[in-house]
């Protein structure tokens, strides 16, 4: 959803949120739960986003722009 919405931006919004790791995803999930705006189930563990990959390459490795149709074939 980042790459949708923010491109190859999503490295620099997340950083400009301070989320920098993907744990920091886990401490926003507990925080909602915590908060009582998420219902936590028994398969919530805070593991689950430690270190699962490194999310600065996660988000640029491999980014396709797609362009569409050409600007020819649209006149």
């Amino acid at each position: 959803m980042a790459l949708r919405d923010f491109g190859l931006m999503a490295p620099t919004v997340f950083a400009q949120w301070g989320v920098r790791r993907t744990d920091d995803f886990g401490d926003i999930v507990f925080n909602l739960i915590g908060a009582g705006l998420l219902d936590p189930t028994t398969a919530d563990d805070r593991g689950a986003f430690r270190d699962h990959f490194d999310l600065g390459n996660g988000l640029v490795s491999g980014y396709h722009i797609d362009a569409g149709e050409s600007l020819e074939e649209s006149l």
